[in-house]
């Protein structure tokens, strides 16, 4: 199996109603999103997706998000958490490469980083080896 990763960064503030804690206050991070593809098959070019059209759709989920109060623009189903966050990307990217890559390469995971030292991940935990 193959895998290529990339990832992107963003500024947005949350805050975590319900939390007991600071974090229950508006507050900001710098997130990093890294986005993980995975297939079992190369191109006749010897790549599994373009990184250009990664790094595109990874760039628009977080230009969406950039400056944002986090809270505000995720659906309401989402909770303004790294792992609501991870696992609302990873369905959105997830739709991206179904259109584009169908059958070819699958996102294999996404981390999102509060921190440098912090993160969230989410998979769907679903094998699609052929």
């Amino acid at each position: 199996m193959f895998k290529i990763s990339t990832k992107y960064h963003f500024d947005s503030a949350h805050f975590l109603p319900g939390y007991k804690g600071k974090c229950a206050n508006l507050h900001g991070h710098t997130w990093t999103i890294r986005v993980t593809i995975a297939g079992d098959k190369l191109n006749l070019t010897g790549i599994l997706v373009d990184f250009k059209e990664v790094k595109e759709k990874l760039k628009q989920q977080c230009e969406y998000l950039d400056h944002k109060v986090l809270n505000n623009v995720l659906p309401a189903t989402i909770k303004p958490t790294a792992e609501g966050i991870a696992e609302w990307l990873f369905y959105d990217f997830n739709d991206f490469l179904f259109h584009h890559y169908h059958k070819v390469a699958w996102i294999d995971n996404i981390r999102v980083y509060e921190s440098p030292e912090s993160y969230a991940e989410y998979s769907d935990g679903i094998q699609r080896r052929k």
